[in-house]
């Protein structure tokens, strides 16, 4: 499921709706919550394969190129953030959230409050319910090239001739292989 410029508040009932998410708690109305109406820039969210009630979430929060992010931008993300934390309809043992600012760059005062030495680089917060991210474009572009690279050269696969190897399968399987494997290696 995908929303761009969507308030928090419709992506939930969609979400609700669309992933027919049974582990839920009915004693709250998300009407009755302050701050759904805040819009995020992109909400994507999936159900895990294997566990079919587990839900991550990621809203991400972009913003122009020539706007330095500031501390400022970092507690909008909070807010979108701490917003869905007060709404107790999704169950917090199967509902990940990620939220991630996304720009050109850094300024000073936000680098220092995310590159700390008990988070990972670019981790603001990390909790039980939610995960903040700061990101820089250069880096996610630096991050998905190495990735890229690293399966690139994880596919590559040189075919060398091993007519031997070829035929002795063909001799040993010849009843199960069709004459046109045993002909190539005879």
């Amino acid at each position: 499921m995908a929303a761009s410029d969507a308030a928090l508040r419709t992506v939930f009932k969609e979400q609700i709706e669309k992933l027919k998410i049974k582990r839920l708690v009915d004693d709250v109305d998300p009407e009755a919550i302050s701050g759904l109406d805040q819009i995020p820039d992109i909400y994507l969210c999936r159900k895990y394969p294997i566990d079919r009630d587990s839900v991550m979430n990621v809203v991400i929060e972009l913003k122009r190129p020539m706007h330095k992010l500031d501390v400022e931008d970092l507690d909008q993300v909070d807010n979108y953030a701490f917003t869905v934390s007060k709404v107790a309809r999704f169950d917090p043992d199967r509902t990940k959230w990620s939220f991630i600012l996304v720009g050109s760059e850094l300024s000073p005062k936000l680098q220092n409050r995310v590159r700390t030495k008990n988070l990972p680089r670019g981790v603001a917060f990390q909790g039980e319910r939610y995960d903040i991210l700061v990101k820089a474009w250069n880096e996610i572009i630096r991050d998905n090239q190495v990735r890229l690279e690293f399966l690139q050269n994880s596919l590559e696969f040189a075919v060398q001739d091993d007519s031997a190897g070829m035929a002795y399968l063909a001799k040993k399987y010849a009843e199960l292989l069709p004459q046109v494997v045993g002909a190539k290696t005879a």
